[in-house]
């Protein structure tokens, strides 16, 4: 039950083992991100963090709420609400950008259907406008009145539903640069063939992470109170906390600041070592080389034969 004879927090009673495990997992990959940014300056990271820390608060007030049951207390049911569900929003913000230094590393701006200028600037308001459309519905639905929660559901689902639009839009995007790039190359992608399609390949499967978990909050709240999802927590755990733990662990093991430090030269954190940007470019022009120097010959051989 709740505080309300009218408003209903949850149709369940909260796991605490679920919600602990949750929380758990969000403050160590947020602790160790921390580190990360610290260590390579990767300020454009900070909004996954802030991600991350509204999980823990979300997932901690989950606790609280499994702790009240039956009698659940609005407070924590507010913050839990809010947090999980506005907090892919930073980490979509993340994805947004960390493929925007990607095209720059690259010199494929000419290749990209949005130029970079734009790129940052049209999926990150767009986040923004997701993430202040279901804020707004969310603090509407802490109001006790049903009248009041019907209100907030269709504000959540308009910014679910862009969210859902600009995520699917990038992904578009990105496919379609990959796509050029690889019919027509840039010197500076040849130089690093393998670690700029390696680290493409994981905001692929970050940004689906995303959005599958975005078209599940969707369809959640279409259904509305008297739902399937809204009545069986699991899905929550299955579509949501797991997949947004995998993109945060996933941005720990293959960080971002391996491909911004080719902007600037500096150091890269893999996950528990320090690898140089200056060895990494020896090897590629290395190898290059060595394919320059074979095709020569090959040529040479071939002149002779004639």
């Amino acid at each position: 039950m709740s505080e309300s004879s009218d408003f209903v927090a949850y149709h369940y009673d909260p796991s605490l083992i679920a919600a602990a495990v949750s929380a758990g997992v969000f403050g160590a990959s947020t602790i160790f991100h921390c580190y990360q940014v610290l260590r390579t300056r990767t300020w454009y990271m900070v909004s996954l963090i802030v991600g991350g820390l509204l999980e823990c608060a979300g997932f901690a007030a989950r606790i609280q709420s499994s702790n009240e049951a039956p009698n659940f207390k609005l407070p924590a049911y507010i913050v839990q609400s809010l947090c999980i569900l506005v907090a892919p929003a930073f980490t979509a913000a993340t994805v947004y950008m960390a493929l925007n230094r990607i095209i720059c590393v690259v010199d494929g701006g000419f290749q990209s259907p949005l130029r970079p200028r734009l790129f940052t600037l049209t999926f990150v308001s767009g986040d923004v406008i997701s993430f202040m459309v279901q804020s707004t519905g969310a603090s509407i639905m802490t109001k006790k009145k049903a009248n009041a929660a019907s209100t907030a559901k269709w504000i959540i689902i308009v910014g679910l539903a862009i969210q859902v639009v600009f995520l699917s839009m990038f992904i578009v995007i990105a496919i379609t640069f990959h796509r050029r790039m690889r019919k027509n190359s840039t010197l500076q992608a040849k130089r690093i063939p393998g670690l700029w399609q390696v680290y493409l390949g994981h905001l692929y499967a970050a940004s689906l992470a995303i959005l599958v978990r975005s078209i599940f909050r969707l369809v959640e709240y279409i259904q509305g109170e008297n739902g399937y999802f809204m009545h069986h927590e699991i899905f929550l755990y299955i579509f949501d906390a797991t997949l947004i733990a995998c993109v945060m662990l996933l941005l720990n093991t293959a960080h971002p600041s391996m491909v911004t430090a080719l902007q600037r030269g500096s150091k890269a954190v893999w996950i528990f070592r320090v690898r140089t940007m200056e060895k990494l470019e020896d090897d590629v022009g290395t190898d290059l080389a060595a394919v320059d120097l074979a095709r020569a010959q090959n040529e040479q051989n071939g002149e002779s034969l004639a």
